[in-house]
């Protein structure tokens, strides 16, 4: 009886690999997060790892459900939206052409217990660049200690001296420590409370002892000229802006509007302020006085 005999050209078996090296490891845990981490397994079946999958199931429920597939060099991964009044059980698989290994599960359900805390409240000094009549910038470093969570962003609080309620004016992302606060009253002076957050909550505020004055600038210029139309067609432009102050204290901004002794019936008079218009004739010089909610005021030449 002759023998039979087979011969296997370019021939390799492949097989499912062995389950992540254990134990599946906790970190990291805040009220809403947690991160897994393991080993590779120790057979990868004859081939190349092609992936990790990392599933989750609440512990009330039968059904696991898929939270990523990772690529073969990752061996960690960050769970979010958890919720820290329900159980996890969360289970790992290593994946190579031929399939699934067999799965590393947590050994016992997982419940949220948060070893992260608020962090701690943003660094100072604050920084203030007044932009405008009723603007202002402000700048602050990041706090010393994130509490074991990244911020997720920052909130700023102002309160005028004069009162004694607190108003939310704007927030950040993480990344940002600056913002800038509009509409603000002219002269005013506003505490601030700059206040970090992460997953866990709020930080004490970073609050300066010292009130913010919103001034006008010196710099900041007022219009150089105040134009309007008359009707039907007359075009022309007013003098230079009188000194801040120098006519009538109560208003912001003052123009004097005198380019003839007649101002007729329609003469609109307009600026970045507003526009003011004459409805019935008028044959003395005025000045004309705005400020800047787009108020105007009309007074006689003497």
């Amino acid at each position: 009886m002759n023998a039979i005999s087979f011969k296997f050209d370019n021939f390799s078996l492949q097989h499912h690999p062995s389950s992540p090296v254990g134990p599946l490891i906790i970190s990291n845990m805040t009220n809403k997060t947690l991160t897994l981490s393991w080993k590779p397994p120790e057979n990868n079946g004859g081939a190349e790892l092609t992936a990790y999958i990392v599933e989750k199931r609440e512990s009330t429920k039968k059904a696991w459900n898929r939270l990523e597939t990772l690529q073969p060099h990752i061996r960690s991964y960050t769970v979010h939206n958890l919720t820290h009044t329900k159980e996890y059980h969360f289970r790992v698989f290593a994946e190579n052409p031929a399939g699934l290994s067999p799965p590393l599960e947590t050994d016992k359900p997982i419940k949220l217990t948060s070893t992260a805390v608020r962090p701690s409240p943003p660094t100072g000094p604050l920084e203030k660049v007044i932009t405008g009549p009723s603007s202002v910038l402000l700048a602050w470093g990041r706090p010393e200690k994130d509490g074991g969570s990244p911020i997720l962003g920052y909130t700023v609080a102002l309160r005028n001296v004069r009162r004694i309620m607190w108003m939310e004016v704007g927030q950040t992302d993480g990344e940002t420590q600056r913002i800038q606060i509009k509409d603000l009253q002219e002269g005013a002076e506003y505490m601030v409370r700059i206040m970090a957050r992460n997953e866990v909550g709020i930080s004490d505020p970073l609050e300066p002892e010292e009130p913010v004055r919103v001034i006008r600038p010196a710099d900041l210029k007022s219009p150089k000229s105040l134009s309007w139309t008359t009707r039907p067609s007359r075009s022309v432009s007013a003098p230079r802006p009188l000194p801040l102050g120098s006519a009538k204290p109560t208003w912001n901004l003052c123009f004097v509007a005198t380019p003839s002794t007649y101002w007729p019936a329609g003469t609109s008079i307009s600026s970045a302020y507003g526009t003011w218009q004459r409805r019935s004739p008028n044959k003395q010089k005025k000045t004309l006085y705005c400020d800047t909610r787009g108020s105007f005021k009309v007074w006689d030449e003497h």
